[in-house]
């Protein structure tokens, strides 16, 4: 919806990948940019990426648009309503969308792309349906994750049934995904990998008594739990200390938590970092510590960026976790209990051998199965079939 966005790394890694890959790429966002648009497109290499936001300029040519096109218009508005009358806030906010979809819907048509990929396939969907319907000759894909699914836009399901091609990241979506009607024969689960390079270009420096976690600090990520078993953590172990990477509408919250816990002092809020500074600091932690709540995670990045960087992961049970840990292999699942980690960390500092163990195949785990080269080349060549006319799946 919106590109770049600070807690969206990966999608600017995906895109920097394809085009490593040889294939052009322009992105079309539904929604405003952000207010730090600029910082993050110089952050992330993005200069040379075509990038179209909304602005008035755009909205009001989509509006013409709309009444050049009447018949168009009120298909897209009778399949909206179809789909999600139901859900008034869905409905509403699609009709609000309309204008912009149609003015990306005729951007696509006058460049003529070989494929159009839904990165996101909630409400993006509308522009979806104008071109499987109108440029029915174009390859459309769309990708249905973990917050697509729990978003429950039916307009995204019938988009799915009809697209040339489905992605999604977890095979735990696969049953969701059934369940909206999407032939799962259809569907390619592709698990998001991560920038390796990047990771092998910073040297482990390793402090064993720092913790380290990372994400977008609202309330469905769990940090008032993870301060609060700090917090316990430090009264028995004073020479810990703790690292929160990310930023949020909670950390206002969280600071005046760490002052009242008594743990301030043992805890820097480095707010958001550029993604390289994120590896360094993940490098210098022997644990990293991620819980949450949010009914939309799935095989979180930062746990597998953790992970690339060799620190030992312990997290809570979360839909699909276990493709990524094998509990006591390559990291620990736990329940989100504050005694239970406590036991847990207790058992990693008593036997040194097989943390290095769990640490040293958490590498060679993301090494071997989520490398960003090898995941996105998976798309490349599903996007080139359906282009050439055959399906490749893996």
């Amino acid at each position: 919806m919106r590109f770049p966005a600070a807690s969206e790394t990966f999608a600017s890694s995906d895109i920097h990948e394809v085009v490593l890959n040889g294939h052009e790429v322009s992105v079309y966002c539904m929604r405003s940019t952000a207010p730090d648009f600029k910082k993050l497109v110089k952050e992330r290499n993005l200069e040379k990426i075509p990038i179209d936001s909304l602005d008035m300029g755009n909205l009001l040519s989509g509006l013409k648009l709309l009444v050049v096109h009447p018949v168009m218009f009120f298909s897209l508005l009778f399949w909206c309503f179809k789909n999600s009358w139901s859900n008034p806030t869905h409905f509403f906010k699609s009709i609000a969308l309309i204008p912009r979809s149609f003015y990306i819907f005729f951007k696509i048509r006058d460049y003529k792309p070989d494929v159009v990929h839904l990165f996101w396939g909630h409400y993006p969907s509308i522009v979806g349906y104008l071109v499987r319907r109108y440029l029915p000759n174009l390859c459309l894909s769309i990708f249905l994750g973990a917050y697509d699914l729990t978003t429950n836009y039916k307009c995204s399901w019938d988009l799915a049934k009809k697209s040339h091609i489905v992605w999604t990241h977890s095979y735990y979506n696969l049953e969701l995904l059934k369940k909206m009607g999407v032939s799962v024969e259809k569907v390619n689960v592709v698990h998001r990998g991560i920038d390796l390079e990047s990771v092998y270009e910073i040297q482990k420096n390793m402090d064993p008594f720092k913790i380290i976690t990372a994400g977008r600090l609202v309330r469905g990520k769990e940090f008032e739990f993870l301060l609060r078993l700090f917090s316990c953590l430090a009264k028995k172990r004073p020479e810990f200390s703790l690292v929160i990477l990310g930023d949020g509408p909670e950390r206002k919250n969280l600071e005046k938590l760490s002052v009242s816990l008594g743990i301030r002092k043992k805890v820097k809020f480095l707010g958001h970092v550029k993604h390289q500074e994120v590896f360094k600091q993940m490098s210098k932690g022997h644990l990293f510590l991620f819980f949450s709540s949010n009914p939309s995670e799935r095989l979180p990045n930062v746990i597998k960026e953790a992970m690339a960087c060799g620190c030992i992961c312990i997290t809570n049970s979360t839909p699909g976790i276990e493709e990524l840990i094998s509990d006591g292999f390559n990291g620990f699942i736990v329940e989100k209990d504050i005694t239970e980690v406590l036991k847990k960390i207790d058992q990693i500092y008593d036997d040194q051998k097989m943390a290095s163990i769990v640490a040293g195949n958490a590498i060679k785990t993301i090494q071997s199965r989520f490398n960003r080269k090898i995941q996105m080349k998976k798309y490349c060549d599903i996007w080139h079939a359906c282009v050439v006319g055959r399906r490749v799946t893996f």
